[in-house]
């Protein structure tokens, strides 16, 4: 299961308070809660290597598939 972040729930409510007030339109906030909510899956060092060797990709390629 996902754990909570400080900052994901602060935005999460500014985009709720903004959708309250009708900025944010329906789908919008739809698809927020989607990612904010959803759980996310947590892999160990060996598995993300493992899928990384898989890939055949540098550490450096593969960071920048997952934007960090």
């Amino acid at each position: 299961m996902k754990k909570s972040s400080d900052i994901l729930d602060a935005v999460h409510e500014s985009a709720k308070a903004l959708h309250a007030v009708g900025v944010m339109p329906e789908t919008t906030m739809n698809e927020f809660d989607a990612l904010c909510l959803s759980p996310m899956n947590e892999y160990s060092a060996d598995e993300i290597k493992a899928l990384r060797r898989r890939l055949r990709v540098s550490q450096p390629v593969f960071a920048v598939y997952l934007a960090v």
